[in-house]
């Protein structure tokens, strides 16, 4: 019974935290709406009635879908009869099962933030384990008491005939559903992402007055600057265009800025030092000549980047030794005229995979899911959120642990502390060229955090179970897996001493060495004795706080 109102009347979904998975039956507006969603707010099917619902009295609904993932599959029936609808949506790609299910009936849509007066009754649920037939719907109407219901077609009998009468029929049913429910599985298991889609019309767009929203200038339609490249007529007109304009021969830009990005991965700066900005607030190329011959190169090659990469890491240029005298170092702090190798420290995530390679932990896995690494306890708890997906930090288990930092879980509100230490961007804008600091933190952060303590502990068990026999072979064994360096005489004379000086406290207090043992998940090699173990773990840690270590040269 529709009195008016914004209901919904029959909403099968899953909580909050399990995404929008489900089905939903709603009165909006007078109209009927009936849709299957995996997600919103694309991928679902929808359909809604033409006609309004009758307001004041009881309308006979049914709602039927033939699994075909497809807006013709769904049907609406009012009074019996099959009513009059439009198609919202139809681009549902993966499965709309709730888990875990759940029923509500009554309320009103999540999304809505305002709710018209009004009320909507219901008077009997049921639902079915089958695709009702039209003939069925129309059984249904009658029993309910419906006086309106008019002759069913011949159709009806026909169809009601087939899916429940005949065999050969039926056995192809079967196979149609078997198909879908193999295709189905395949897309279930693949990881959605969002893409942009162009809409229909593109809508009217304008030059703002000052900027302001509601002073709309001039039209404007689609095109790019014509002083780096005039858009040719035969590029369509929509990103697709777009994309072939930047990637065009005749682009003077997109290649340069390209190759200047991965100069400044190898060198810590580009050939033109503002690698975000090429404009007139730009600085000029320290080589021009070189960054267009790069550039051309990276286009000749058909923009084949491992070609590229191994352009520069071969070049004389790059294998210069990174040794500096003072009065370089005057003359040319920044390495602009490229007479030295570079020299700098690694990024935040090369640190943590370095340290996680070195002790045979690191996992080299390509793809799948992000993991969560080691961080504070309560962190995610003490953000104000409504997500129940983020309410609590799950740490990962077992070798998602030793992952590479690229497939890091990252929460924008709460990034990785051990990252941000070490200047990793907060993703909440896009960033071209990192800050590199050198602050007491990150000290701390390798001498601490577990991730990096653990890494020590389990490269202190293998220096002393495959780096020879004494103490000095062990920590030259560590140094050169973390630096491929072998260490100065002086530094290895200092790491021997610390090496004994711990040895002989951990033996005098060896629940210092088993709390320092205990640190990671990785199993503890008890064979080992726990004095040499846990001093070995703190000589590797102090070799992981080594400029050798963390710098690039």
């Amino acid at each position: 019974s529709n009195p008016g109102g914004s209901f919904t009347i029959l909403t099968n979904a899953a909580g909050k935290n399990e995404g929008y998975h489900g089905y939903e039956i709603y009165l909006k507006e007078g109209r009927l709406s009936a849709r299957l969603m995996h997600a919103l707010p694309a991928d679902l099917i929808q359909i809604t009635t033409v006609d309004r619902i009758p307001e004041h009295r009881w309308t006979h609904v049914v709602v039927t879908y033939d699994g075909s993932s497809q807006a013709d599959g769904l049907n609406l029936y009012l009074n019996g009869i099959s009513a009059r609808t439009t198609i919202d949506f139809d681009q549902l790609q993966r499965t709309i099962r709730p888990r875990p299910t759940s029923l509500r009936i009554g309320g009103y849509l999540q999304y809505e933030t305002e709710v018209s007066d009004g009320s909507a009754l219901i008077d009997d649920l049921r639902i079915y384990s089958r695709q009702l037939t039209e003939l069925e719907v129309l059984g249904l109407a009658r029993a309910s008491g419906v006086d309106e219901v008019s002759r069913p077609r011949e159709f009806a009998y026909v169809e009601h005939y087939l899916q429940r009468k005949d065999a050969v029929y039926g056995q192809l049913q079967k196979q149609l559903d078997d198909y879908r429910k193999a295709r189905y599985e395949i897309l279930d298991s693949l990881i959605g992402v969002m893409v942009m889609e162009d809409l229909p019309e593109p809508r009217p767009t304008f030059v703002l007055e000052r900027g302001v929203y509601d002073a709309p200038g001039r039209q404007v339609t689609v095109g790019t600057p014509e002083a780096i490249l005039t858009f040719d007529e035969g590029f369509p007109p929509d990103r697709r265009g777009l994309a072939m304009w930047l990637v065009s021969k005749d682009n003077p830009l997109t290649a340069r800025v390209a190759v200047n990005r991965f100069w400044q991965r190898y060198f810590g700066r580009g050939l033109v030092g503002t690698p975000d900005d090429f404009g007139n607030q730009g600085e000029l190329p320290s080589h021009p000549k070189l960054l267009d011959w790069l550039a051309c190169e990276f286009v000749d090659s058909g923009w084949n980047m491992k070609h590229i990469q191994k352009l520069i890491l071969t070049s004389a240029t790059y294998r210069q030794s990174s040794t500096i005298d003072l009065e370089q170092r005057h003359s040319d702090p920044e390495n602009r005229l490229l007479a030295r190798g570079p020299s700098f420290r690694l990024s935040a995530e090369m640190i943590r995979d370095n340290a996680l390679a070195a002790a045979g932990l690191l996992v080299r896995k390509i793809g799948g899911p992000s993991f969560k690494p080691y961080q504070p306890d309560g962190l995610w708890s003490e953000k104000n959120t409504f997500s129940e997906v983020l309410k609590d930090y799950v740490q990962s288990e077992g070798e998602d642990l030793y992952r590479r930092s690229l497939y890091t879980f990252w929460r924008r509100t709460s990034p990785p502390p051990a990252m941000t230490i070490f200047d990793a961007p907060t993703r909440d804008s896009c960033t071209v060229r990192r800050q590199r600091t050198n602050t007491p933190l990150q000290a701390l952060v390798l001498m601490n955090d577990p991730q990096f303590v653990e890494a020590a502990r389990v490269l202190g068990e293998k220096m002393m179970t495959s780096g020879g026999e004494s103490p000095r072979d062990w920590i030259v064994y560590a140094y050169r897996s973390l630096t491929g360096l072998r260490p100065d005489p002086q530094v290895l004379e200092e790491l021997v001493e610390l090496f004994e000086a711990e040895q002989k406290t951990f033996s005098e207090h060896p629940e210092r060495a088993q709390t320092l043992l205990e640190v990671g998940e990785y199993p503890v090699n008890r064979e080992l004795d726990e004095a040499n173990y846990a001093a070995s773990t703190l000589v590797t840690s102090a070799i992981m706080n080594l400029d050798d270590t963390i710098m690039r040269r």
